[in-house]
């Protein structure tokens, strides 16, 4: 119960030191870092690691010593990341507090009636308390939160294939992109390290992600995952995002599934064969609704007349080297725990643990890569033979990318295994 107390000032505060570091560190740099430009595009390149840049001396996009760009970017050594002890620290702290949120926050909510009914109606006058607290705290986007990730880049050698340089054209720049990760992992850390990159490297990317909706009844877990733009994972909120919003998606289509099948050493993966809803959804969304010509086409920076017109849906499979290497849990596939978790709760009910028997997880690299993406084209009604092609062309699409990056990423011994559900 003190835990659970405890759990949302933790957060709040783990979040309030990074601002302060972030702002201690800027004070010494003597030219900020400029921003990505918004026609960079993303393209495959060799590995490379991405530097925390909000402590950092002054780097330009490519997370190179300002100055550097292009192919000289690309030719340039890839430095290793030397963090100063007080940020390892707050690495380790801010892991953790993510990591406990998904142990402490169901806690809570069960303990506030079993400590009263046990007659322990301080603690339970206590813990109820914390978790209308959380319900009271906002969880709605804090954009500071999008530089924890940056602290974790040592931990887990954290490695990128994006190469940026390449001019993109009216219509990728017109285009919204759905970025699907593999594999979810039991606790997805890999959702935080993509938030900070992304933010990072290629910021008008960043758009909104989709968390299993039993999350938003989670004390305190409501609220980090709000902090980091992630809402509900039904169709209606995911549609209205991509239509109505506007925005790119971020989301672990393999949801509840493919938390059962993680475990370290395995690369696995779910594709689900039978409800292709993710597929449906890259096919309804190829063309935002609105399409309202641009009142003032001279005045804005905007070259195309009709802002809110998107040229079609980009899906980008993107894979995880170390995804499941984070923890190890007692549930596996097939178990009672995953037939409750899917049945009932809609989202993953597990007992994990991570290095030292604690929730920290194991210290692996960690390498993120991102595929060429499919361009889809809109249908309200797409037939099952469509589907079938672009679940086809996905799943080649991440095993090619798997085949091109183990090796580099250091997972040569490894193979994809895609399971199908």
């Amino acid at each position: 119960p003190a835990r659970c107390a405890a759990a949302p000032a933790a957060a709040a505060a783990a979040t309030i030191i990074v601002a302060m570091m972030a702002g201690r560190e800027k004070k010494s740099v003597a030219t900020p870092e400029p921003k990505p430009a918004a026609t960079a595009a993303f393209k495959r390149g060799p590995l490379r690691r991405g530097q925390p840049s909000f402590w950092l001396p002054a780097t330009d996009r490519w997370g190179q010593p300002a100055g550097t760009s292009g192919k000289d970017a690309d030719a340039a050594v890839d430095p290793p990341v030397v963090m100063p002890l007080r940020l390892r620290v707050l690495a380790y702290v801010t892991m953790l507090v993510f990591n406990l949120a998904f142990i402490v926050g169901p806690l809570a909510g069960a303990a506030v009636p079993l400590l009263a009914l046990l007659g322990y109606g301080k603690w339970a006058a206590v813990c109820g308390g914390a978790v209308v607290l959380s319900f009271l705290m906002p969880a709605t986007e804090w954009k500071i939160t999008r530089k924890v990730g940056q602290l974790w880049y040592q931990y887990f050698d954290f490695r990128h294939n994006v190469a940026f340089g390449a001019e993109m054209g009216q219509e990728e720049l017109d285009s919204k992109y759905i970025i699907a990760m593999h594999p979810h992992g039991i606790i997805p850390m890999q959702a935080v390290l993509w938030t900070s990159f992304c933010d990072q490297y290629m910021h008008d990317l960043y758009g909104f992600g989709a968390a299993a909706s039993i999350t938003q009844y989670i004390p305190f877990l409501r609220n980090i995952l709000g902090w980091l733009s992630a809402g509900p994972a039904d169709f209606k909120t995911i549609l209205h995002g991509l239509t109505k919003r506007d925005k790119n998606l971020f989301i672990l289509p393999g949801g509840v599934a493919e938390i059962f099948v993680a475990a370290p050493g395995s690369d696995q993966i779910t594709l689900r064969v039978k409800k292709k809803g993710l597929l449906a959804l890259a096919f309804k969304t190829g063309r935002a609704l609105n399409l309202s010509p641009n009142p003032n086409p001279r005045r804005s920076p905007h070259p195309n007349p009709y802002p809110n017109h998107r040229a079609g849906s980009h899906l980008v499979p993107t894979f995880v080297f170390g995804g499941n290497d984070l923890l190890s849990q007692l549930a596996t596939a097939g178990g009672v725990l995953e037939m409750v978790s899917r049945k009932v709760f809609r989202g993953g009910l597990t007992l994990f643990w991570g290095r030292w028997g604690t929730p920290m997880p194991y210290q692996c690299k960690i390498s993120m890569v991102l595929a060429d993406p499919i361009p889809v084209e809109k249908k309200e009604n797409p037939t099952a033979e469509e589907l079938d092609a672009l679940s086809v062309a996905y799943a080649e699409a991440l095993n090619g990318l798997y085949e091109q990056y183990k090796h580099d990423a250091g997972y040569g011994d490894r193979t994809l295994k895609i399971i199908y559900i």
